[in-house]
């Protein structure tokens, strides 16, 4: 499959913004470049709640093994499902850029939280990111 030159400037950018991605369309904890835990119970300093929660967010995305499958028509701004084999529960993401708010995702935290992202979106980020690698 040819990419267009913008969605080549896009995937660079995701590309660009994520410091640690899995490394093939299956997220695996054990293929994962370790970065720094965050705790699940103290922010830590230098991050605001906000990021923290967020953060929080791409750490449990890259814990999980989901399964990432891109169900739309383009390779980066498209639909994707999200599932968990272990759990059986499926999710679909709407990846529509890079930005925080960007994406949608039917899931519960995703409607709730206010923080524009959830693990899915964050997984699908990374994943895309991965690809422009």
């Amino acid at each position: 499959m040819t990419v267009k030159t913008s969605n080549k400037a896009a995937l660079k950018s995701i590309a660009n913004k994520r410091k640690s991605k899995p490394s093939s369309k299956t997220a695996k904890p054990s293929k994962l470049k370790k970065e720094a835990k965050l705790s699940r119970t103290l922010i830590p300093s230098g991050l605001s709640p906000v990021e923290w929660q967020r953060g929080l967010r791409r750490q449990f995305g890259q814990a999980q093994s989901f399964v990432v499958e891109n169900v739309g028509n383009a390779p980066i701004f498209s639909e994707f499902r999200v599932s968990n084999p272990q759990s059986k529960s499926h999710y679909r993401v709407a990846n529509r850029g890079a930005q925080v708010g960007d994406n949608e995702c039917n899931c519960l935290d995703f409607t709730t939280n206010e923080l524009g992202t959830s693990k899915h979106v964050e997984l699908c980020i990374d994943c895309i990111a991965e690809k422009a690698r």
